[in-house]
């Protein structure tokens, strides 16, 4: 302990340090009364709350029946409840089922398809292999067409012009029965 001196007769001056541990008690005894009163306080709190909730639950009829409503057990189970498991077996090969059709639709337009194209694919080899045919018939048309071009020059002016129009007459009607040939051929195999 330091010893200090009186001067003028005045009290000795209050040093720092010791207001501050007189300020850290303080707070100390605080907080050890401030825990308990908040402790106290709730558990009066808590116990004064329980205790309306049971008198409030014991005076009135209508609470006091739902509580006891609440508290009554179960009914047994129904034979309905037991048969939830053959229901969603039931259910589920129902729509393993429509899965299966639904599968099987598709199969068969896929084939159905499948053979379409195979019908394409068969009608254009059938069309090149007809185009040297084609070349044959073509060969022959530009010979002719050729000769009577010839003949025509040669001939004097209306015989040139009488065979010009038999000629054409000649092409309409081919071409006429190549287009009915083509629908006939078209209809039977459609059918």
């Amino acid at each position: 302990m330091t010893m200090q001196t009186v001067q003028n007769n005045k009290a000795p001056r209050k040093q720092l340090s010791d207001q501050l541990d007189r300020l850290d008690s303080i707070l100390d005894t605080l907080a050890e009364a401030l825990n308990g009163a908040v402790a106290d306080a709730a558990r009066e709190g808590t116990r004064l709350a329980l205790k309306d909730a049971i008198v409030e639950i014991m005076t009135d009829p209508t609470l006091r029946a739902k509580l006891h409503q609440a508290s009554a057990p179960e009914p047994p189970a129904t034979a309905k409840s037991a048969s939830v498991l053959p229901r969603i077996k039931a259910r589920v090969v129902e729509a393993a089922k429509g899965v299966g059709r639904w599968v099987a639709t598709i199969a068969e337009r896929g084939k159905a398809r499948a053979r379409k194209l195979a019908e394409t694919a068969s009608e254009t080899l059938k069309t090149i292999r007809g185009l040297g045919r084609m070349k044959n018939l073509a060969l022959v048309g530009l010979g002719v067409g050729a000769t009577l071009a010839v003949v025509g020059l040669a001939a004097p002016h209306a015989v040139a012009a009488g065979l010009s129009g038999v000629c054409g007459a000649a092409a309409a009607v081919a071409v006429q029965i190549g287009v009915w040939t083509r629908r006939t051929l078209t209809a039977l195999t459609a059918a």
